[in-house]
């Protein structure tokens, strides 16, 4: 009975800490399942109740040659976004270049879509073999990056980001660098950016790597990630 209860503190303290990592991890998720419904709204759903209505306008049947025609290529066109905005949603989703190509790859695409979007100019370097890693340490650096931009995108003001993976046989290094206005010592909990920096933690830890974040001189925000190296079963060691 002693021994059991000098025991208990000590488990109700382990207990909380796994309560409150779980909690940290169920409320990134509902954050973005959230984000994906707002894009979901905002992109695809919209076009495509502009779609429903240029439809119903050519079933009216009252409509001259030229004005189906107009009609016609605007469908079209409005169905060419659409089909762009999912193919983006299934990238951040799970994007397939990571299965068939590898993290530099998937990477480097991650880069160009971030561009694509208007808001900051990515700029994507490889350093060393950017050989095959473990699937589940290729999969936790790919949306390390992916939340660093995102955090970028909404909350930096940033107009470029520099991203290096450094790849050795030691394991991976991950850069992401902004120009914009720096990391606040004390993120608001409540804010996505909080959310989003607690998931890369989370994600770093669950790989055996350790993440610092830091304002740069003269402004913007440096992120590095390393990760200690653990072989793919689909390849060979890196070099």
């Amino acid at each position: 009975m002693i021994l059991m209860a000098a025991n208990r503190p000590r488990t109700r303290v382990a207990g909380s800490e796994r309560d409150e990592y779980q909690l940290g991890i169920f409320r990134a998720q509902e954050l973005e399942r959230r984000q994906l419904a707002n894009r979901i709204h905002e992109d695809s759903l919209q076009t495509l109740s502009h779609i429903r209505r240029l439809l119903r306008q050519a079933a009216d049947g009252a409509l001259a040659p030229d004005e189906m025609a107009e009609i016609s290529r605007e469908g079209a066109r409005l169905a060419a976004t659409v089909g762009d905005h999912l193919q983006l949603i299934a990238r951040d989703l799970h994007p397939s270049v990571l299965d068939d190509f590898g993290l530099a790859a998937a990477l480097r695409q991650l880069a160009a879509d971030t561009t694509l979007r208007g808001t900051v100019t990515v700029h994507f370097t490889v350093q060393g073999d950017s050989e095959r890693w473990d699937p589940d340490l290729e999969s936790g650096c790919y949306r390390i990056a992916q939340e660093a931009l995102r955090n970028v995108e909404e909350h930096a003001a940033a107009t470029r980001v520099d991203m290096r993976l450094v790849c050795s046989g030691y394991g991976l290094r991950l850069l992401v660098a902004d120009d914009g206005s720096g990391f606040p010592d004390h993120p608001r909990s409540g804010g996505t950016g909080g959310f989003g920096l607690a998931t890369m933690r989370q994600r770093s830890r669950a790989m055996g790597g350790s993440l610092r974040i830091r304002s740069a001189s003269p402004g913007g925000t440096v992120l590095r990630l390393s990760v200690p190296y653990r072989q793919s079963s689909s390849g060979p060691a890196p070099n």
